[in-house]
């Protein structure tokens, strides 16, 4: 059962001068048509993290509150996909305040488990602070954010030095459904009064200063690469950024949250990838067992997620028969068979992610991708290298697609590896948009559509096959089949429109104007 998605928080922040006066908005704000007179409310937050500040060097906010309208522990995650959206988690108050050992909720420590990773938490600092809360309001009257004006005393503690700080910020909270817009149109206002926006820096953070804002364990990845320089520079960024991905989805997956399986999933498989499509420029020593772990991990998280997909996909198929041709109980079939197989593996995969192996492979990756280790074609020109075997990548593909289509009659294995294949030239493709920008973005797009077209193929294949049993089961249990064997014609025909489709969009992707930048310079 998913538990309940976790509020998305999208803020804004701004640093003022003690003097600053908060401009009129109503007035100068589209979309905003009133605003409440500030109601002032006193917080005090203590912060937890480790010795070394690894939740706050990575964006990550634990605290407990008391005062205002939410208190109690909350836990503040980036979003992986927005960088101006957080996901907040809470939890009660609990057995603090009746003077008990203070212990941070164990489901809170669940999801920070990727990145503790046996270190303990510690209080690390206290802030308190005094809030003018203003609601701004639209023509109906309906609140769509909140101005928070904060007064910040900070008292921090790292390692044994106690200090002390205090500041004056804004925060811009927008409500939910509300558009972005509202948010650029009042930086406009706040900033032509004197704020400065600031990036979202958490209050203990600020004042913690340098020791919390020092890199994180995974350093963050470089937007551009020169591709005339080393060729380490972009696959260490490609390294960073599927590893990072893996922490930040890792406790979307303990949540449950929609797609989260999936994007971790495919955050594991690419970076298997570019181990494999780069292996030449990466040490092979430290290759080997990693490329051994994140299959395993692959498949730890293939198998709820491949249960899901089968799932919706028949749900759907079912959903669209006409009454009269669902002979049975075959929505109830795929409830106990399917829906109960997927509750299974998801348990089965929270195991495994709660568990030492699974630590251990992501203690190797944090090394790993702090410290790419390299060889001695890795600081040769990135030109000189990557696009060569990005070049190769192609190749392969090219040689596999042949196969598959020169097979008579139709061979699904063969069309499966062309998938594979065209996975892997994908994910270089990508790999290289930091040096090549749009060049090699288009060629991706392409060979994406590529595999969606063969995904599709393979998942009729599956599907078919899972009918087939569905229907044995059906026999056995003296229902009847018919529905079964339906579904599967229509999964034969949902394949040969697949490969209709692969053969329209592999004819677009094998223009050579889309592998110019691959070619020898």
């Amino acid at each position: 059962m998913a538990e309940v998605a976790a509020p998305r928080e999208i803020e804004t922040k701004y640093a003022v001068e003690r003097s600053f006066t908060v401009p009129p908005l109503a007035a100068a704000v589209p979309g905003i048509a009133a605003v409440d007179e500030p109601r002032t409310v006193e917080l005090t937050a203590s912060y937890y993290d480790t010795a070394d500040l690894r939740l706050a060097r990575d964006g990550i906010t634990l605290r407990r509150r008391t005062g205002g309208d939410d208190a109690g522990w909350h836990l503040k995650l980036p979003d992986p996909k927005d960088a101006d959206v957080r996901f907040e988690i809470g939890a009660p108050l609990g057995a603090a305040e009746t003077g008990q050992d203070l212990v941070v909720p164990e489901s809170l420590t669940d999801l920070v488990a990727v990145h503790l990773r046996g270190e303990l938490l510690r209080s690390v600092g206290e802030v308190r602070t005094t809030r003018a809360v203003r609601v701004l309001r639209n023509d109906a009257g309906d609140p769509v954010a909140e101005l928070m004006d904060d007064e910040v005393r900070a008292e921090t503690t790292y390692g044994t030095v106690v200090q002390g700080t205090s500041f004056r910020e804004l925060e811009l909270e927008l409500g939910a459904g509300t558009d972005r817009r509202l948010a650029r149109e009042v930086a406009k206002v706040l900033a032509a009064a004197g704020a400065e926006p600031r990036a979202l820096v958490p209050k203990l953070v600020r004042a913690l200063g340098a020791q919390a804002q020092q890199p994180p364990e995974v350093p963050r990845p470089l937007d551009r690469v020169d591709h005339a320089g080393p060729a380490r520079d972009l696959v260490e960024a490609d390294v960073r950024a599927h590893v990072r991905a893996i922490m930040a989805y890792d406790p979307l997956v303990r949540r449950d949250e929609p797609d989260s399986v999936h994007k971790m999933r495919v955050s594991v498989r690419r970076l298997r990838s570019t181990l494999r499509t780069f292996g030449s420029l990466l040490d092979a020593a430290v290759l080997e067992p990693l490329e051994g772990e994140l299959t395993w991990l692959a498949d730890v998280l293939g198998e709820p997620r491949d249960r899901e997909v089968m799932l919706d996909r028949l749900r759907g198929e079912l959903a669209v028969l006409p009454v009269e041709q669902a002979l049975g109980p075959v929505s109830a079939r795929f409830d106990a068979e399917l829906y109960g197989g997927l509750l299974r593996a998801r348990e089965a995969a929270l195991t495994a992610l709660r568990g030492e192996r699974y630590r251990a492979l992501v203690d190797s990756l944090v090394g790993f991708a702090a410290q790419v280790p390299t060889t001695a074609a890795a600081a040769e020109p990135a030109d000189a290298v990557l696009r060569a075997l990005v070049r190769r990548s192609w190749r392969s593909l090219a040689r596999r697609v042949q196969a598959a289509v020169a097979a008579d009659p139709q061979h699904d294995e063969l069309y499966h590896r062309a998938r594979k294949a065209a996975k892997r030239t994908r994910y270089a493709a990508e790999a290289c948009i930091p040096a090549y920008g749009s060049a090699a973005a288009e060629l991706a797009t392409r060979v994406a559509a590529v595999q969606d077209a063969l995904g599709e193929h393979q998942d009729s294949v599956i599907a078919r096959e899972l009918l087939r049993t569905l229907a044995v089961h059906a026999n056995a249990a003296n229902e009847n089949a018919y529905t079964y064997g339906l579904l599967a014609g229509r999964e034969w025909c949902a394949a040969h429109t697949s490969l209709t489709e692969f053969s329209s969009v592999w004819r677009g992707a094998s223009r050579r104007r889309y592998r110019r930048w691959l070619a020898d310079r």
